[in-house]
């Protein structure tokens, strides 16, 4: 969080614009990794960001489904603007790279940019609701939309939280040592 907050102060930008910060937030800070855990799947790997300019996707997780132990690999997209030219470059890349499935973090994924995307996808494109249904959808290609608005929430939240965390582990130990 605090990468991020300096980033923001440092730059004076809003945070729709800056991101490569947050996608190197996202990978250092552990999130996703708990977030498909937590959702049921077998974490492999995340990769680093990936650089400017390289084809794919922002990163790429590769899990496994405990449910028949079929590899995965879902690739990570961050929007924090507009959907743009990436509806022709994803279209590629889903084909190419043959994956399983697609996180997408943005303020939201319009049904226009869905119909977009679906004239240049072989697979049926369908937004699920919860990471774990990765492991079911052989006849479609899925999405699963993390709202930006949401997320940057929850970080916030967990700063508090720590920040409270912290507070009271520090009055504790200064009890105990007046003790």
């Amino acid at each position: 969080m605090i990468i991020l907050q300096r980033n923001i102060a440092i730059h004076r930008q809003p945070l729709d614009s800056l991101e490569l910060p947050f996608q190197h937030f996202l990978y250092h800070s552990n999130y996703l990794h708990g977030l498909i855990v937590k959702e049921g799947l077998w974490l492999k790997s995340i990769s680093e960001p990936r650089k400017s300019g390289e084809f794919g996707h922002d990163m790429e997780i590769k899990a496994i489904s405990p449910i028949n132990n079929d590899d995965l690999i879902i690739g990570i997209e961050i929007f924090m603007k507009s959907w743009g030219y990436h509806t022709s470059s994803i279209a590629s890349y889903i084909e190419t790279l043959n994956l399983n499935g697609l996180i997408v973090i943005s303020k939201d994924i319009s049904k226009n940019v869905l119909e977009k995307l679906q004239k240049k996808v072989k697979s049926k494109i369908s937004v699920i609701s919860k990471i774990s249904d990765f492991q079911n959808n052989n006849l479609i290609f899925p999405i699963y939309h993390l709202e930006l608005g949401n997320l940057v929430n929850e970080f916030f939240s967990l700063e508090d939280q720590l920040k409270n965390i912290l507070d009271q582990s520090r009055t504790s130990d200064l009890a105990n040592r007046l003790k």
